[in-house]
């Protein structure tokens, strides 16, 4: 997912470790709404401003996720990641996997600006499908990693939509993501360059660990055993830099899986790391005053 086109290529995947016994949790059947337009405004795109909208059905104010998808910022789609994505909403989450306009045809900070255009409608609107926008999160994958956990730190991009990752944001929980741009890093470099140019300005700033403070949103890390080191890497980087801002952070290696396969195994409702995930959300929401 992250360098689609690069490549790069993934060893078989070992059988994961065997989950940790935990209860059997209660599901729901999960109601699915396609293509919804996000942004429909001059210079919209009528496929990438839209999203998938998962509804877990007979659930009242649930939380809900907003899930930007992977490909190094250059390819992929909403519908990546569908089965991991129903199975979540089956724990009772809603989840709205959003599209966005990719590199190199747009670049740095059009990208962020999508997903934060997709925030500010899924804010809007949730509470008309059953959701509670209090309890709104943000999350992704790869380079959808990346985007999630720069839009919970960085709050100019949702400020023009008159909210604050501080007071709107329930919670992140970006996968296998990028938070230190570099384009030196090999595999990165191409990738780096097309969505975000080669201005080491413009890539510090849009490194979500250069945008670490006190006040962030409550942060969930995950990343794969069989990553490449460098994401492994950032991904212990980036906990430990939140974790002297804050406490309410968490980081975690799923065994057994490699960076193309970590979502497969999520999928499984009952896999020890997904009811982490659902855990994580359900027990965080953002009270009346603005705080979690």
């Amino acid at each position: 997912m992250l360098w689609t086109g690069a490549g790069a290529s993934e060893e078989q995947p070992k059988a994961p470790a065997a989950p940790q016994a935990l209860p059997k949790p209660e599901t729901y059947e999960v109601k699915k709404t396609a293509d919804m337009k996000y942004f429909e405004g001059e210079g919209a795109d009528p496929e990438r401003h839209s999203l998938d909208l998962y509804i877990p059905q007979g659930v009242k104010d649930f939380p809900v996720v907003v899930w930007v998808h992977g490909g190094g910022w250059r390819a992929g789609s909403k519908e990546q990641g569908g089965s991991f994505i129903e199975s979540f909403a089956a724990n009772g989450i809603g989840v709205a996997s959003v599209g966005y306009r990719l590199a190199p045809n747009v670049q740095h900070p059009q990208q962020i600006q999508d997903v934060a255009l997709a925030f500010a409608w899924v804010h809007g609107h949730i509470g008309e499908y059953g959701g509670d926008a209090k309890r709104l999160f943000v999350g992704g994958i790869s380079a959808g990693g990346h985007l999630s956990a720069l839009l919970a730190l960085d709050g100019k991009y949702l400020k023009p939509h008159g909210l604050d990752p501080a007071k709107n944001i329930a919670g992140a929980l970006p996968v296998s993501g990028v938070y230190q741009l570099d384009g030196r890093t090999p595999f990165l470099s191409g990738l780096v360059e097309d969505a975000f140019g080669k201005d080491e300005k413009v890539q510090r700033e849009a490194s979500p660990v250069n945008q670490v403070h006190a006040g962030a949103p409550p942060f969930y890390i995950l990343y794969a055993e069989r990553d490449p080191g460098v994401l492994r890497d950032q991904g212990k980087d980036l906990s430990v830099k939140l974790k002297t801002v804050d406490d309410d952070v968490r980081c975690d290696e799923v065994p057994g899986v490699g960076h193309l396969t970590i979502l497969k195994g999520l999928k499984d409702p009952e896999n020890e790391y997904t009811q982490r995930l659902v855990e994580f959300v359900k027990s965080r929401r953002i009270d009346v005053n603005g705080k979690k």
